[in-house]
């Protein structure tokens, strides 16, 4: 296996079609998760910043829907694979999709909460008074679990099976 990333430099981008397109490949085993393979590609031009990141499993896994009870600080080290197929939300608060503009990554759940704060702090902007209320009220629900003061449910669906919580804090091999 692989011990570090490999990188091609100067591809042409299917976006803004100039070869300025870099793509990288690392090959991890992520525990009770096994050998995974992380791809990206970015465009380096600064016009374009073309961006795709995915996850893949090296063994056919099947169909995933998991939830998670994050209820203390310690579940916060706990870990999420999840592809650019899988959905991740917090149910009737924010969600992650599949679609054109969808990731996969690796993360803590810190992280992820992380993720799902910017999404409601870029809400709380919104012209629609209402959706501007509810994001500012689900973003303070969402700071309280950061601190470690109230519980949320987590849910992951994935048809690819190339998604998962990992129970447990980890080292990642690389």
């Amino acid at each position: 296996m692989e011990d570090e990333m490999e990188i091609i430099e100067g591809e042409r981008c299917p976006l803004c079609l100039q070869n300025t397109l870099t793509l990288m490949e690392r090959v991890l085993n992520i525990p009770h998760f096994g050998v995974t393979h992380m791809f990206s590609m970015h465009c380096e031009n600064p016009d374009c910043d073309y961006h795709l990141a995915d996850l893949e499993a090296e063994e056919d896994k099947k169909p995933v829907k998991d939830s998670l009870e994050i209820s203390s600080e310690e579940h916060l080290q706990w870990y999420i694979v999840k592809s650019a197929d899988a959905t991740v939300k917090i149910p009737r608060m924010v969600e992650l999709a599949p679609g054109p503009d969808s990731s996969g990554f690796i993360s803590t759940i810190e992280g992820l909460l992380n993720r799902f704060k910017t999404i409601l702090e870029e809400l709380t902007q919104d012209d629609d008074k209402d959706v501007a209320k509810k994001a500012k009220n689900h973003l303070k629900k969402l700071n309280r679990v950061l601190w470690g003061r109230e519980a949320i449910k987590i849910s992951l669906e994935d048809k690819s099976g190339n998604s998962a919580f990992i129970r447990e804090r980890l080292e990642i091999e690389e």
